[in-house]
């Protein structure tokens, strides 16, 4: 209809509303990964990381010539993936105005996009116990080897429910992740596409290139006890035990406790609290532990 508004003038709002909804969406909602991860800017399909047995080796005198720290010992790949996420709105929608619900799903995409780190980084974390870090043992183990045939541990067994206590404090995380794209808004809207010329369908999607991976095993422990005084107490001990490759003290502060949301009442009580009660006998007892670190409740480890 003459003076009417066009096909191609809707699909252009259409465009530039979904891609505003998307970046409104985009960074909307706090993220635990950039707490728990030493981030590194991706450049090829993988990253090979190595150096791991000189990290924290610390300062020595200096006598005869310089002691260089090696390279060669360890090394651990992280190879990154494509993620993606896509809907398609009908061409009968975009000409009868039935759009409202678009607006709210590029949005999600926007959500979807920022939390998916975490949800990378927690199923990385959940398979600490089996999957191997650069060491050659799973990334929480008992037998993480030291130089001169030492071993150390930073996992205590017992129970289905796991926390992990972790030094955030230093230049290292216990983590990596690795962006080797952004996530991105993209579309297939053209007359000429195959999808829109066919079908009468429109596709909007988002896509990035990114990757979870193991860094430091001394920087993290992870406790299957069930989460009490006592076992947050020899967990924690256990991070400040915990030491270099080389074997001198690792001098980890821990800072962070992190549990599922079904243990964080009682995360909680023993981190606010000055006063706990203890079994058996409902004793209220002293809590040495309160305000010794913050706290991460992560949905994704439920």
């Amino acid at each position: 209809m003459a003076g009417g508004i066009t096909l191609d003038s809707k699909l252009i709002a259409l465009r530039t509303g979904m891609h505003a909804n998307f970046l409104n969406g985009l960074g909307s909602r706090p993220t635990i990964y950039e707490q728990l991860c030493t981030i590194i800017t991706s450049t090829t399909a993988k990253e090979m990381y190595s150096g791991f047995n000189s990290l924290s080796a610390g300062m020595r005198l200096w006598t005869g010539d310089r002691e260089i720290k090696g390279f060669r010992e360890y090394s651990y790949e992280v190879s990154n993936q494509t993620f993606e996420t896509t809907f398609g709105v009908f061409r009968e929608h975009i000409e009868d105005d039935i759009l409202g619900m678009y607006s709210t799903m590029s949005q999600q995409m926007g959500i979807d996009a920022t939390l998916h780190p975490d949800k990378l980084l927690f199923q990385l974390i959940k398979t600490g116990a089996s999957a191997l870090g650069y060491d050659g043992v799973p990334f929480f183990s008992t037998t993480h080897p030291l130089f001169g045939g030492a071993t150390q541990s930073n996992y205590i067994s017992g129970g289905p429910t796991p926390f992990y206590i972790a030094a955030m404090g230093g230049s290292f995380k216990p983590f990596i992740f690795q962006w080797r794209k952004r996530p991105e808004f993209v579309q297939k809207d053209k007359p000429t596409d195959d999808n829109v010329f066919m079908r009468g369908d429109y596709y909007y999607g988002v896509d990035m290139r990114c990757a979870a991976g193991f860094l430091l095993p001394q920087l993290c422990v992870r406790c299957d006890k069930a989460l009490s005084v006592d076992s947050y107490g020899e967990a924690y001990e256990m991070l400040q035990n915990m030491k270099t490759y080389q074997g001198d003290p690792g001098n980890a502060m821990p800072t962070h406790l992190i549990v599922p949301p079904s243990l964080q009442r009682k995360a909680r009580e023993i981190l606010n609290s000055e006063h706990v009660i203890e079994q058996p006998g409902n004793v209220l007892a002293y809590n040495p532990w309160q305000g010794t670190a913050a706290l991460v409740v992560a949905p994704y480890l439920a």
